[in-house]
């Protein structure tokens, strides 16, 4: 998206307190990212050079009310 930063959409939707669940998507994640990510909501995070198979099961993850950074789930 351009012009908004990675962990502004999560926060919107924090702020206006919305029920959604969001999967990040970055060029790389920083574990300082994940947390920030986590405290504001979003279920998942994701690379952007994901398979899509790999993708595909964080979103059933997520779906499940599961949490998916990277290739580990929780």
């Amino acid at each position: 998206m351009p012009n908004i930063c990675g962990l502004e959409v999560p926060r919107q939707i924090f702020l206006q307190r919305l029920s959604r669940r969001t999967i990040l998507l970055g060029a790389a994640i920083e574990k300082d990212q994940i947390l920030s990510a986590i405290q504001l909501g979003a279920r998942g995070m994701m690379l952007k050079d994901t398979s899509a198979k790999l993708l595909v099961d964080g979103i059933r993850w997520v779906a499940a009310n599961r949490l998916s950074f990277g290739r580990g789930r929780v």
